[in-house]
């Protein structure tokens, strides 16, 4: 029988060699990129946990190492496709663009951006769903250097965790069998996906139906756009050049919205961002003139045809119906932040608009008679929309009723 000496003995050398395993694995194997001590291929090179559980801690503290004047914020849309080394800029910038960000969470990114180092540029790709429900915080959030944590905590609680653990075996796992993620995130945050399956009919129904959800879901609140307006004014307040855009989603979204019945909010949400913009030149003067860029719309970029079933290329301007690609993504730097259409002869004619109090009205009138005469010349595409949101006979699951749409 053990003595209390020995049992007590025991213990301690069985909690401090397990304490060790635990510490040594979490720095080493490190599942979200955080301590970056060693970087082993087949240990723990791929990281395929990092965009689930720990990319808002990962960006926290890049921004707070890195030497950046010029910050890129909005959802997945900005983190895919807009590429920092196409800005022109003195100094590095980094895409702080984070999956399923709310415009609140965007503004929380922004003031601590600038408070680790003075912003000279900020560029906003900006989302109507991102202005959707309550303030709130998503993922790894609360537990980065965004709400105020400092690094050493991040650090302790990653190293000693044993929910950290159970991460770092499956980064070794998923490193061991030789896997390889899809997608990396660039030393300036950029989100480079290495292949892109095919965008065919069959992703198609299935992402219409997952949008067309999202937007009947969608509840717009005041509350995000006062996130977005504490953006503007301390932009203009401390003479930080400030760039906007609306993302150019595909008409697919536009149409899922449409039969959603949230197209007239979405043209609401326009409407206020341009009266958030033009009370903040009000009130501060017009030093620093913010312009706002429309991508949206019936355009020769938004309007690419989806392919068939059989056919295997892929879109040109589109990852999918919701994100852009890089090549989209670096129209939209030359002529928001490098102003450069004269100069580059691809950029689409119908790519793009400055919207203000001045044309609101007249530029959604636009794109309604754009959206209607898209419906009569290409009835086919509208109705195959349609009827992908009419009710399931199979499953009969129900997503709108099985009659013909009104186009507006």
């Amino acid at each position: 029988m053990y003595s209390p000496k020995a049992y007590l003995k025991n213990y301690f050398f069985l909690f401090f060699f397990s304490s060790l395993f635990i510490i040594f694995s979490n720095l080493i194997i490190d599942p979200q990129g955080i301590f970056r001590i060693v970087e082993i291929d087949n240990i723990n090179f791929q990281k395929p946990l990092m965009d689930k559980s720990g990319l808002r801690k990962f960006k926290s503290i890049e921004i707070e190492e890195g030497d950046y004047d010029t910050i890129i914020l909005g959802t997945s849309r900005v983190a895919n496709g807009l590429d920092p080394s196409s800005v022109q800029s003195s100094k590095k910038v980094y895409n702080a663009g984070l999956n399923g960000s709310n415009m609140y969470e965007i503004g929380r990114i922004f003031q601590f951006s600038h408070q680790v180092q003075p912003l000279k540029s900020v560029i906003i790709g900006l989302d109507f769903v991102s202005f959707s429900g309550q303030p709130r915080v998503r993922g790894d959030f609360s537990s980065s250097l965004f709400a105020n944590k400092s690094k050493y905590e991040i650090y302790f609680k990653n190293v000693f965790s044993g929910q950290q653990l159970i991460s770092s075996w499956k980064t070794f796992q998923f490193n061991h069998k030789g896997n390889k993620v899809n997608a990396v995130y660039t030393p300036e945050g950029f989100r480079t996906t290495k292949s892109v399956a095919p965008f065919n009919k069959k992703k198609f129904t299935q992402k219409l139906r997952y949008n067309f959800i999202r937007y009947q879901r969608v509840d717009y609140q005041q509350s995000q756009l006062k996130a977005f307006e504490d953006i503007v004014s301390h932009c203009l307040e401390n003479n930080i050049k400030l760039y906007l855009f609306i993302s150019p989603i595909h008409i697919q979204n536009l149409e899922a919205m449409r039969i959603a019945g949230q197209f007239p909010m979405f043209e609401r949400w326009k409407k206020d961002l341009v009266n958030v913009i033009e009370k903040a030149h009000n009130n501060l003067g017009l030093s620093n003139q913010v312009d706002l860029w429309d991508f949206t719309g019936y355009n020769s970029i938004t309007t690419e045809d989806i392919p068939n079933v059989d056919q295997k290329y892929h879109l040109k301007g589109y990852i999918d119906s919701d994100h852009y690609r890089p090549e989209v993504g670096n129209l939209i730097i030359e002529l928001v932040v490098n102003r450069n259409r004269q100069k580059k002869a691809n950029i689409p004619q119908d790519f793009g608009v400055i919207i203000n109090q001045n044309n609101i009205h007249q530029h959604l009138k636009k794109i309604r008679s754009d959206q209607q005469r898209y419906h009569q010349n290409y009835p086919q595409v509208i109705d195959d929309i349609e009827e992908v949101l009419r009710k399931d006979e199979k499953s009969h699951s129900y997503l709108v009723p099985s009659i013909k749409l009104a186009s507006l």
